[in-house]
């Protein structure tokens, strides 16, 4: 009997390795599916991200996050699952959750095979949530630490989007509407 239980144990735990391997996959395929109506924001694993970013000439907004971070949740619950947040994440960017602590696998980032966590860590983040965006042309922009405002959050997303940080124009001075900044000008 012991040796059936043993065999079943050895049974489950390479069931579980599969399915962690493949969860990246799973992930954008569940993500998909949840996104059918616009109702949550779609995430992509980096490989696939970096690709269709490149085609479609988007921005890349990475999302550093961990399963025990309250604040990572709050983001979730506050700011992710607002309805104009997703809309226009959805429009303007390609977006990646990322937790480092669970990635093993490797990516290529800037002609250089690394890890998520060594790419958290190239921006100097050092916390959770971690959030980073990257222009059309997949160079980083900036990395923001912590928890942000859905009120904040929104205004951000379109600052970097129009690349207004390019005319030195300051984000507290976006938000205030002291600078204006228009698509592809």
């Amino acid at each position: 009997m012991s040796k059936r239980i043993r065999y079943m144990v050895q049974a489950a735990v390479i069931i579980l390795a599969a399915t962690i391997a493949c969860g990246e996959k799973a992930g954008d395929a569940l993500s998909s599916e949840n996104n059918a109506g616009r109702t949550s924001v779609k995430w992509h694993g980096y490989g696939e991200a970096l690709e269709i970013a490149k085609k479609q000439g988007k921005p890349m907004f990475i999302f550093f996050y961990t399963d025990w971070c309250i604040y990572c949740k709050k983001m979730d619950q506050e700011v992710f699952s607002d309805r104009d947040v997703i809309a226009y994440m959805n429009s303007n960017y390609i977006n990646v959750r990322v937790n480092p602590e669970n990635e093993k696998g490797r990516m290529m980032i800037m002609g250089k095979e690394t890890s998520a966590a060594y790419l958290m860590s190239m921006t100097g983040a050092n916390g959770f949530p971690s959030l980073m965006f990257w222009d059309k042309k997949q160079q980083p922009v900036t990395t923001m630490p912590g928890y942000i405002e859905r009120k904040v959050f929104l205004p951000m997303l379109k600052f970097i989007d129009t690349e207004c940080y390019r005319q030195n124009a300051s984000l507290d001075d976006y938000i205030d509407g002291k600078v204006k900044c228009e698509k592809g000008k």
